[in-house]
């Protein structure tokens, strides 16, 4: 993360979420305080119980869905390239 913060926000469309964790770089896993996932706007919101550090770490869900190929939720994509 470049910035501070105890939340994160991501897209969540058609996805059942089941557990979340955050492991920071070095440090010990954070269970968030809570999460909402939205079918309105379709993302998911979680709360950490303290301000995740600046610094590298790790995010890590458990969740259902369908796998689509309709570009929108959970969806089948390749890429080949250079970067």
């Amino acid at each position: 993360m470049k910035t501070a913060t105890d939340t994160i926000v991501a897209n969540s469309k058609d996805l059942k979420i089941k557990e979340i964790e955050y492991m920071p770089a070095g440090g010990s896993a954070l269970k968030p305080a809570s999460f909402e996932a939205s079918d309105d706007n379709e993302l998911l919101t979680i709360k950490f119980p303290q301000t995740l550090d600046v610094g590298k770490g790790a995010l890590s869900l458990t969740f259902t869905g369908v796998l689509n190929d309709d570009l929108k939720g959970f969806y089948r994509s390749k890429y080949t390239g250079s970067v």
